[in-house]
């Protein structure tokens, strides 16, 4: 999409607080500095924000927030939220993210890490719902539970940029590997203390060795030695 200029945040009811919504806004609005507005509205406003409200405001970007508990928040049905999110879509020409907030049915650390939305989140997402309003094409629908992770950055990032508009989101978690100059030295370390560990094994081992008896020793020849004429010799 092009430059974002004006980003309106809506929520039923105050179900979900927007501050975790504006702290996930922050990496791209420190990019982009757009402003944010707030709008909250209870269900007997409903009609009124979709009909009046929401015509009348400037918007590039609009966030539909909904807890993940919310027994209202079914989209697909000719009432209720479906309203408010058929006059954002029409209003900012289907530039519209869904936030799910509240979603602490993700099964495990590695979901999190991989999937923007939960598989739970997945199931109760409207069949009506086209996946590119869902994938990142057209529209997101995101899930998190008290605060967003680094996969949603991402996607949001995704999201704002003109150059991606109509691709799906891949998401591709960053290596947390090493730095190659820190390998790089780790390595040049390892071979100084290889050949430091060689150089001292050849090395004589001090006294300690002086009263050792290597009699016993396979392999090894006792010579005797006598100083003759001021020379040492190994005649007998």
């Amino acid at each position: 999409m092009s430059e974002v200029q004006n980003v309106h945040l809506f929520n039923c009811d105050k179900t979900y607080k927007f501050d975790a919504v504006e702290v996930w806004l922050e990496k791209e609005r420190s990019k982009q500095a757009f402003s944010v507005q707030r709008h909250y509205f209870s269900l007997a406003e409903m009609f009124e924000i979709s009909n009046e409200t929401i015509p009348g405001l400037n918007m590039d970007l609009a966030v539909f927030v909904i807890h993940a508990h919310d027994s209202y928040w079914s989209i697909d049905e000719e009432n209720g939220y479906t309203i408010i999110y058929r006059s954002l879509l029409q209003k900012t020409g289907d530039n519209v993210i869904v936030v799910i907030g509240g979603d602490d049915n993700y099964r495990n650390e590695e979901e999190e890490n991989k999937e923007f939305i939960s598989r739970w989140a997945k199931r109760k997402v409207p069949s009506q719902f086209q996946d590119e309003y869902t994938d990142g094409r057209k529209g997101f629908i995101l899930s998190w539970n008290e605060k967003h992770r680094e996969i949603h950055e991402e996607a949001l990032c995704h999201f704002l940029d003109p150059s991606k508009r109509g691709t799906k989101f891949e998401y591709k978690p960053k290596l947390s590997s090493r730095p190659e100059t820190e390998k790089k030295e780790g390595c040049q370390q390892s071979k100084r203390d290889s050949l430091s560990e060689e150089k001292n094994s050849m090395q004589p081992r001090g006294p300690q060795w002086a009263n050792q008896d290597f009699s016993s020793m396979e392999g090894f020849v006792m010579l005797r030695s006598r100083l003759k004429f001021g020379q040492l010799t190994n005649d007998l």
